[in-house]
């Protein structure tokens, strides 16, 4: 259920880490700000996707390291949710269940980078709800789902690092 939101509550905003995580805040700010990458902005990453995300984020919330572990649990939740769905797809719900249970012992085991906002989280997380959409589509036939999937995969592209 919502065990994957829950218990990283305990744990999620007692560090912080200004490398990568402090990176993208800084760019998303300066986005919100109104500079642009490439030009205003140095930014050694091709892909924009991940520092658009979060500055929309910090346009409906607010920008602070809290709200964007806000967005980084539920990038976990997507993630979590989506894989759960392409294994229910393969194996029986037990099984499907164990692979989540690994999935959580996983975002620890992980620390910091499961942590916090970032373009794996964001890239992973699409790229699963893509997959996820996918196997609807050959469940249903849906077309919408498969063209949903595909514009969902064209972001992930968007979010990854390199």
């Amino acid at each position: 259920s919502f065990l994957f939101l829950l218990y990283p509550l305990f744990f999620f905003d007692r560090w912080i880490g200004l490398l990568d995580e402090g990176y993208i805040h800084a760019i998303a700010a300066d986005i919100n700000r109104g500079d642009s990458l490439y030009g205003d902005i140095y930014v050694d990453n091709p892909f924009p996707g991940a520092f658009h995300i979060l500055a929309f984020w910090f346009r409906l919330f607010e920008t602070s390291v809290l709200s964007s572990r806000y967005l980084a649990l539920i990038g976990f939740a997507v993630y979590v949710a989506a894989f759960f769905r392409i294994m229910r797809a393969v194996v029986s719900r037990p099984v499907a269940l164990v692979f989540v249970v690994f999935l959580l012992a996983y975002r620890i085991w992980a620390f910091p980078h499961w942590q916090v906002y970032s373009y794996s989280l964001a890239s992973a997380s699409l790229i699963t709800l893509a997959a996820a959409l996918a196997v609807h589509f050959w469940e249903t036939g849906s077309r919408a789902g498969l063209f949903l999937a595909g514009l969902v995969a064209g972001g992930a592209i968007l979010c990854k690092q390199d």
